[in-house]
Order: structure tokens, then sequence, then C-alpha cells
């Protein structure tokens, strides 16, 4: 899984944990929070870890802006 990959899979989750909240399913939430803190965790280290330059190249950005919903 990429870095962005796991940047859309916690926004996912983090709805996820909204809808179980509306419904009172606190165990639900407990468990997609913690999802998604592990991928928002993971998405971070994959975009510390790149090399610098890795950037500049129009897959990663457009990856990492499609993850984010903007455009550059």
């Amino acid at each position: 899984m990429t870095g962005p990959e796991h940047y859309q899979n916690a926004e996912s989750d983090l709805e996820h944990a909204a809808h179980a909240s509306d419904k009172g399913r606190l165990d639900d939430v407990a468990y997609w929070m913690q999802a998604a803190q592990v991928h928002a965790t993971l998405a971070l280290a994959a975009a510390t870890a790149l090399p610098c330059g890795v950037l500049e190249t129009d897959e990663h950005i457009d990856a990492w802006f499609g993850a984010a919903g903007e455009k550059p």
C-alpha cells in the first residue's frame, strides 16, 4: 500500500468512525479511530521517508494531491 493510499484509508476510517458514533456504537468508533491512526501514521512515515526530489515527479505529486483531494 502506498503512502497516498494510507492517507485515503485514514480518511475513510474516520468517516466510518463518525457513522458509528452517530449510531451510538462506541466499540466500533474505537476500532475505526485506531485504524485511522495506524493509516495516518503509515502515510506520514511514507511521506517523510521519501528521498529528496522524489515528489518532483508527476506520478508522486499526482498521487499525494489526489489523496488529499487537491489539485496542484
